[in-house]
Order: C-alpha cells, then structure tokens, then sequence
C-alpha cells in the first residue's frame, strides 16, 4: 500500500548531481501526473543506511549487499550493471559463465530483499524516513518514493496581533494537545504490555507456520538413489585397446565408456557405489528450501539416504524430498488422494475409481518435454508430526515443486484458491512443468485435493 502523501518516481532513476528535478515525471499516488522532485541522492543513501541497520536486515548479510549494489548502481546511473549475471558476479562471487538457470541465489536473495523491505516498512516507526525504496517484482531496478512532509503551521496570532506570541487560548490548546499526546503514549504502553501484537500472517506464513514454529528443528530428507559404477576391469579392458584413455581416476569418475551399443556385458562387471549418488533436482530443491527457511528464521538439519529413519520423522517437523529413491515419500503418498504411477510412461493418477491420470511427454529423440510433481502439506501425518512432501517424477518436477513452495507470490497466488480453514487442513497439490533442455517452466496446477 502506497503512502497517501507519497511521490512515486517511475522509469529509470538514473541522474547526476546536477540534473534539474523538473525534467523527472513523478505519480502522485497514481491518481494525477505532475512534475514531482526526485528524492536527492543523499537522502536516498540515509534511507538505505536507515534500511541496512534495521533488526529487517541486520542480520542477512547477502541481503545487505544485495540491496547496497542495486541502489548505489542506480543512483549512480549504472543501470546496466543490474543484469541477474553480473549480480552474480559482482555481490556472490559467481563466476563470469555461471548458468542462471541452474543457480539461483540471485533470484532467491531478490525475493528475500522484497520480503525484508515490506517487513521494514510495515514496522517503520513514526515519523518515518522520507524515502521509500522499493524493488519491483521481476526487476532488479529500485524504485524511490518520496514521502511529502506535512504542511507548515502559520504562526500564532494573539489578540493584540503580536505575531510568534500564542494568546492564551492557543496556550491552553497546546496542553491540551500535550496532554491528549501523553494518553496516547500510556495507552500505546499498556496496548503492547497487555494485549498482543496484532499481525496479519502471510500466505506463506500460514503455509509454514507449523513448521517454524516448531521447537525442533526442521529435517530435510534428501534421498540418494541406488548408483552403479563399472568395475575397474571394464576401464583396463577399453584402455588395453584404446592407449591412454581411462588411466586416471578422473576419466574413469567423469567419462563414460564408448562401449557399442551391441558390446556384451555381465552383471558382475558393475558394483553399487554406496558414497555416490544425489538427484540433481533433489539437491536443488535442498538447497531452495534451505535458503527459504533459513531467511525466515527457521532452523534446520539435513539428512541423506540411510542417514533418516521414521523415528527422525517422529521428532521433529520434516520436508520429504524425492519421490522412487525416498521410501517415506512413497509410503505416505501410496495412502493419499494423489501418487505416482508406476507405470511408463510415469506420471501421477488419481486413488479413485475412474480417478484421472497425467502421464509424462518426451520427444522423438526420447528427451523429457513435460513432468509432474506433488506437493503435499499434511499438519498430522503417519509419523505425528508436520510434514511436507516435495516430489517429481524427474529432476524438473521437483525442481518446479521446490520453486513454488518458496516463491511467495506464486504460493500466495495458489492458495488464494484453496478452501475456507486450509491452514488447518491436509492438502494435496498435483503440479503440471513443460521442461526445456532438462529446466522446466514455473509450474501450474492441474488437480488439488484437502481433507
């Protein structure tokens, strides 16, 4: 919500010390347009110092420097530094080829700046700051919004005419402001002391609620797949014949074997490799949920594979990862409204008779074009506790299912369609990706289900 004396700069704010303010077009609340003063440079640096010490932000480093880079850019007409890429490298320390698409932070710390400036500026004391700085949605430019003062009071009149001398009637209308101003302040005190602080929870916040409010911290569960490794005859063999290829560890850990697509072998040239093996769409849902909570105050543990067991699940708040390489996913989806199919090819189906089915796509060369994930939120599952269930049929299943959770306008966007008193439901969730090149697409909704 706009401020009602608020003076919105729109476009690009770029500017130099010496830029006359009337060439600046600014929106007064939306409603007319009019030229309007863009906020000068150093109240917009005292406003982000103002921001950057506040409890909001004190303690997120990685949301400091964020902010601090894109403002300073801009203020400085640097605008073309604020690219996702060059944030990468500039404020994270990515390296300059990173792929944006498979990392990312700076998507995921743009969104923590969001939830961290309204957090400011809906507890912002008054008088506040002059400036409002805000980071539009989709974009990594900052807007500044000026905040106008209130007009100034004429001077005091007496009867006599004597100007800056107040008659004692605008004596006594003083105390009795004075007065009014000291009531309200004891009745502020005894309001904070005696009843609670009212707040408004978010989509997201009732979403997670339980989980954060948990004593206990909250348990990851990252599944690790069963992984097969040639035996190290099948390398010796290859490089018998081909001098040179597969002598160090590292080809034979990173390259695969040229075998013909008619080369025979036998089960005993392949051993499992226990210490190997992670879905690469289970660790980047790991690390989007870990990052998520972590920025919202919650504290977590991580466990992999065998590490996890159902008596873990027993004690504390849990997020199941995976869907065939976790076995506790699997258990508590088999019993709900919505599971995966195992058949090919894989997809979700109904428990219903005559229950609908989504079956994944691929293309002619055989590469994955559409997946499906799950997302089940259930307030007092098999093992007692809060858990949620993030699972794909594939990598970009669940890479779709993670983003959703932790993104809030589209969690808010979601729910704002689900039933009157969900929060204190069980719900069910069936997610539809396109995938390109192994990365889907912001996922949507084709099937939801609470009990």
């Amino acid at each position: 919500m706009k401020h009602p004396n608020a003076v919105l700069i729109t476009g690009t704010t770029s500017r130099t010390a010496n830029m006359p303010t009337s060439t600046l077009t600014a929106e007064n609340d939306g409603v007319s347009s009019e030229k309007g003063t863009i906020p000068a440079e150093d109240e917009i640096q005292q406003t982000l110092q103002l921001i950057l010490k506040s409890p909001s932000f004190q303690d997120s480093e990685r949301c400091k420097q964020f902010l601090t880079y894109v403002v300073e850019n801009t203020i400085r007409g640097k605008t073309e530094f604020l690219k996702e890429r060059i944030i990468g490298i500039e404020v994270f320390g990515r390296a300059a080829d990173y792929a944006t698409g498979d990392d990312p932070i700076v998507r995921v710390q743009a969104r923590e700046v969001r939830r961290r400036l309204r957090q400011y500026y809906e507890k912002a004391a008054s008088p506040g700051p002059r400036v409002r700085i805000d980071l539009p949605t989709g974009s990594y430019l900052p807007t500044f919004c000026l905040l106008s003062e209130p007009s100034p009071q004429a001077d005091v009149v007496d009867a006599d005419n004597n100007v800056g001398q107040p008659s004692l009637k605008a004596r006594y209308y003083q105390v009795a402001i004075f007065a009014a101003l000291i009531l309200a302040v004891l009745s502020g005190v005894a309001a904070v002391h005696i009843w609670p602080k009212q707040h408004t929870p978010t989509m997201e916040e009732r979403f997670w609620a339980p989980a954060l409010g948990s004593r206990e911290p909250i348990l990851i569960c990252i599944p690790q797949p069963v992984v097969y490794l040639p035996d190290y005859r099948l390398y010796q063999s290859y490089s018998s014949a081909n001098p040179q290829v597969f002598r160090s560890v590292y080809d034979r850990m990173s390259k695969v074997i040229p075998f013909k697509a008619d080369e025979k072998l036998k089960w005993g040239d392949f051993h499992p490799a226990e210490d190997l093996g992670l879905g690469v769409g289970d660790v980047y849902a790991a690390q989007l949920l870990m990052g998520y909570l972590a920025a919202n105050h919650g504290r977590v543990q991580t466990k992999i594979g065998a590490d996890y067991t159902f008596d873990d699940l027993r004690n504390s708040p849990s997020i199941l990862i995976g869907a065939f390489s976790n076995p506790w996913s699997i258990m508590l989806l088999s019993k709900l409204r919505f599971a995966f199919t195992q058949d090919y090819p894989g997809g979700v189906s109904e428990q219903i008779p005559s229950g609908r089915q989504w079956h994944e796509a691929y293309d002619a060369n055989g590469h994955l074009v559409r997946d499906y994930a799950i997302v089940a939120r259930l307030l007092n599952s098999e093992t007692g506790q809060f858990t949620v269930v993030i699972a794909g049929s594939w990598a970009a299943g669940a890479r779709a299912a993670a983003e959703l959770v932790t993104t809030p306008d589209s969690l808010a966007q979601l729910l704002q369609a689900a039933p009157s008193g969900w929060e204190k439901k069980n719900i069910e969730i069936v997610l539809e990706a396109d995938v390109t090149s192994r990365v889907s697409s912001p996922p949507h909704v084709v099937a939801t289900y609470s009990w």
